[in-house]
């Protein structure tokens, strides 16, 4: 019987868009670059609103992507992109694969899906409208992923867009007004109704106003990480569920209050994957 299974590497990177070692590995034939489905990467830069090493990386990897597995495929993967190591983390880059096995389903195995949302209107951004949109990714992450119990989500990933000046006159053309003319306020908004997005879609939270968003923060998510970008107006959800033999969150809950986290899930039903503790690290 045909299953899948998750596999995960970590890869340096000497520069933004530096793809040597995915590269590489791909040559090697340790990565499958028709399997890869999310790549989340970690850049030199300020983590602003004007940091250009993020978009650089992501062009980068997009372009070998579609070199490999078509351009296609590469719009289908998921590219989170943060920027801001300053000397705190080595710049990297985390490759996830789903891969089709000839092997049997391990129950509770590491699971991984991924979704994009449909494009959000510049004043949908922040407000109750991203918040529906990011929970509708998450599920379809889950389903992607055959997890059907959202407490066996273990931790969601989502990019987010944020308000540029141009998105802002571009809405205020329309007689549409965002929920700030900030562009630096907007990436907190932008985070905050991700992250209810994540928790709505999770159950950790029930029924949401519009000015709780980024405001009230007894409202929070244990499994939700949430990042902006200023290249797209979609969000990208990536879920995973974590392999029984693993004890803890990536990091505290305490970290990943309201303002800041976003979700993801998967389901692991049909499609259970094994995990490979081997294939953690490749470059």
């Amino acid at each position: 019987m045909s299953t899948r299974r998750a596999v995960v590497h970590r890869i340096a990177t000497a520069a933004p868009d530096d793809v040597s070692g995915l590269e590489r590995a791909i040559a090697e034939g340790r990565i499958v670059p028709g399997a890869i489905v999310a790549i989340f990467g970690k850049t030199e830069g300020n983590g602003l609103v004007n940091d250009w090493t993020r978009g650089l990386a992501a062009r980068a990897l997009r372009d070998l992507l579609g070199r490999h597995a078509g351009p296609e495929a590469a719009e289908r993967v998921c590219l989170v992109m943060s920027g801001g190591t300053e000397g705190g983390l080595s710049p990297h880059v985390t490759v996830f694969e789903v891969r089709e096995a000839d092997e049997a389903a391990v129950p509770g195995a590491l699971a991984i899906g991924h979704a994009h949302t449909a494009d959000l209107r510049p004043e949908q951004v922040g407000r109750l409208a991203q918040v529906a949109s990011v929970a509708d990714g998450v599920r379809a992450a889950m389903r992607a992923a055959g997890i059907v119990d959202p407490d066996e989500v273990h931790f969601v990933q989502v990019k987010c867009p944020l308000l540029t000046s141009e998105r802002i006159a571009e809405a205020r053309g329309r007689d549409a007004d965002c929920a700030t003319a900030d562009t630096l306020k907007s990436m907190g908004l932008s985070r905050a109704a991700a992250s209810l997005g994540i928790a709505a879609a999770l159950g950790e939270v029930g029924a949401l106003e519009e000015a709780a968003i980024g405001r009230d923060f007894s409202l929070a998510s244990s499994r939700a990480s949430a990042a902006r970008r200023a290249t797209r107006s979609t969000c990208s959800c990536s879920a995973r569920r974590r392999p029984r033999r693993a004890r803890t969150h990536p990091r505290s809950p305490a970290s990943w209050r309201a303002t800041a986290p976003a979700a993801g899930a998967r389901p692991a039903t049909r499609s259970s994957a094994t995990w490979n503790p081997a294939a953690t690290r490749s470059g």
